[in-house]
């Protein structure tokens, strides 16, 4: 298992704004094109990508919220985010 820093920093809102909502849009786009070659290759939607599609927009409007907020206070945001990777196998962890 790896733990590793993603992101660990002070920012204006606009730069908070700009790295989040393009974590979050890429996220979007991921899904997306997942539900969307569900639809073509099965006939139907892909259920985990629409309920996390519905997850990732509500997250969405609460960044824009928070940092619109920050924006008007004056105030710096800070971001702290790191991400787990693990592995299925203990073959496949050794490899990392």
């Amino acid at each position: 298992m790896k733990n590793l820093k993603l992101i660990d920093g002070t920012f204006s809102p606009a730069e908070a704004r700009d790295i989040l909502l393009n974590m979050i849009g890429s996220k979007i786009h991921f899904h997306n094109k997942r539900d969307f070659s569900s639809k073509i290759r099965i006939g139907s939607s892909d259920r985990s990508s629409r309920v996390r599609l519905d997850e990732l927009r509500e997250t969405r409007e609460h960044i824009i919220s928070f940092l619109e907020k920050a924006e008007r206070e004056g105030s710096t945001v800070s971001i702290k985010s790191s991400i787990i990777l693990s592995c299925s196998t203990e073959e496949q962890a050794e490899k990392l």
